[in-house]
């Protein structure tokens, strides 16, 4: 029956092939073990050094014995020591905390707070520039460019109104521009000239009105200079204040605010008077 078997070529197929795939594994495996050692092999140094890290880490009970807590460690539950405490969240976020947590913030000031100090520090911008006390409460001192204080004929300082019993809140400032500044003669013959100029006019005699007018033309040209003719304010008005009255009754405190500026420089012939300019055209 072996015999037979033995003869029968499908099974001597089979036997071949099996003893081939088994002989194949065999060589795959040994050829993949000599592959690993090979690379060992080549990385002496990388394998050193993973033995020496494991030699070397830190043990903490190594290190301190669980029966010493004189250097201050302490034991868990699961028997670990540490030799450090351990950093709460409320310390490590406030090491003192007994300390202000407001300490290092910018404190908010309400409103009535902001102007003390705002008034604290224009006085004292009055006295280190100027050498001035602090004016009375609710007035400042009006000054030119910031440089100057005006000073009224008796020579105290000229005071503007602040702060309003309505709550009008304003600051202004004189500012100096170069504009029409004859001197008092000037002023005085260009009146005349515009004067002259009416009654011409009344006459109807238009080229002499025409010759008045080229000089005065001449003079409002030439005499030109620096002077208080501006200024620069802030104002805060309460709401139901803000009309066009109100707001017409703040520029007459301005006005009178720049004519004392023109009386302190000596300039006060240049003030004109309220309403439009008249003059006299009745005979000569």
């Amino acid at each position: 029956m072996l015999k037979e078997l033995f003869s029968n070529r499908l099974f001597i197929g089979a036997l071949a092939f099996f003893v081939l795939c088994v002989g194949g594994s065999l060589l795959y495996m040994h050829y993949d073990m000599q592959k690993g050692a090979a690379e060992l092999a080549k990385d002496p140094e990388h394998i050193k050094q993973l033995t020496e890290k494991k030699d070397q880490a830190p043990s903490s009970t190594a290190e301190v014995p669980m029966s010493d807590t004189s250097q201050g460690g302490h034991f868990h539950a699961d028997g670990t020591f540490h030799a450090q405490p351990h950093e709460t969240g409320v310390h490590a976020a406030n090491p003192d905390s007994s300390a202000d947590p407001f300490a290092n913030t910018i404190p908010i000031y309400d409103s009535a707070t902001m102007r003390r100090l705002e008034i604290e520090k224009r006085n004292a911008f009055y006295k280190e520039r100027f050498g001035l006390g602090p004016p009375p409460e609710g007035y400042g001192y009006l000054l030119i460019d910031g440089n100057e204080v005006v000073l009224n004929p008796d020579g105290t300082p000229v005071l503007q109104q602040m702060e309003l019993p309505d709550g009008t809140r304003m600051e202004y400032e004189i500012e100096l521009r170069e504009g029409f500044a004859p001197t008092r003669e000037q002023w005085e013959h260009y009146q005349q000239l515009k004067q002259d100029r009416e009654v011409a006019l009344h006459r109807e005699n238009r080229a002499e009105a025409a010759l008045i007018q080229t000089q005065i033309t001449q003079i409002e040209e030439t005499a030109r200079g620096l002077g208080p003719f501006g200024g620069s304010g802030s104002w805060m008005i309460p709401t139901h204040l803000d009309t066009p009255a109100y707001r017409a009754r703040l520029n007459k405190m301005e006005k009178e605010l720049k004519n004392k500026a023109l009386i302190h420089m000596g300039m006060e012939y240049l003030i004109r008077p309220e309403g439009p300019e008249i003059y006299y055209v009745g005979p000569r």
